[in-house]
């Protein structure tokens, strides 16, 4: 008993807001702790930081894989139930209601639309190089994310769902991973003057006491 309660415990703390921050600030100062608070990001590298052509070519290259990943394995998941539902391919839906159809689409859609956010949020948190976070505390999401994982046997559209969630991440105005990468070099610079005014503060000292 006690086993079922903590797992379910432990499956709402995955989901909480003060999780994700958490785990975004552990994120970041693991970033600041890295090549002067200048990480490689994935397949971008360091190119994030001066945002040149060699940035946008690789950034643009990235996308667009996600795009023929979205646009051709994603949606042929997502129009699977559609399909099955109202195509005269199959005698056997002729018999369904259409109320029964639209709930049936329901169900093979909800999974969808929680496998999205899921991962669009995880995305936009923490990047496409989750790898940093297992030094970190326990991974947002676990549980979660296997119990997606197991769904996706009965329910394809939710490999859709992670996809589609793949591809809109990357048109954001910065690339997955990216936002914690910028607050982290935010926060090596702030550390960096700081340590740096302690000095002066401490040289000046010695100066008087001369």
């Amino acid at each position: 008993m006690s086993s079922n309660s903590e797992w379910l415990a432990n499956l709402l703390r995955e989901w909480s807001r003060r999780d994700h921050l958490q785990r975004r600030e552990w994120l970041v100062q693991s970033y600041a702790a890295t090549n002067h608070g200048e990480p490689e990001i994935g397949y971008l590298g360091r190119t994030w930081v001066t945002r040149g052509a060699s940035y946008w070519t690789r950034r643009l290259a990235l996308t667009f894989a996600y795009f023929l990943l979205a646009a051709f394995i994603g949606s042929m998941f997502l129009s699977l139930g559609p399909y099955l539902l109202f195509s005269r391919d199959y005698a056997f839906n002729g018999h369904i209601p259409l109320i029964a159809k639209i709930a049936l689409l329901i169900v093979w859609y909800a999974p969808a639309a929680a496998a999205y956010l899921m991962m669009y949020r995880s995305l936009v948190l923490y990047g496409f190089r989750r790898d940093r976070l297992l030094d970190g505390p326990a991974p947002t999401g676990f549980l979660a994310g296997r119990l997606l994982i197991l769904l996706a046997v009965p329910f394809l559209s939710i490999a859709g769902g992670l996809l589609l969630a793949m591809f809109t991440a990357t048109l954001r105005a910065q690339f997955p991973g990216e936002g914690a990468a910028r607050a982290a070099q935010r926060l090596y610079a702030d550390e960096q003057r700081s340590r740096a005014a302690v000095r002066r503060g401490s040289s000046k000292q010695r100066k008087r006491g001369r």
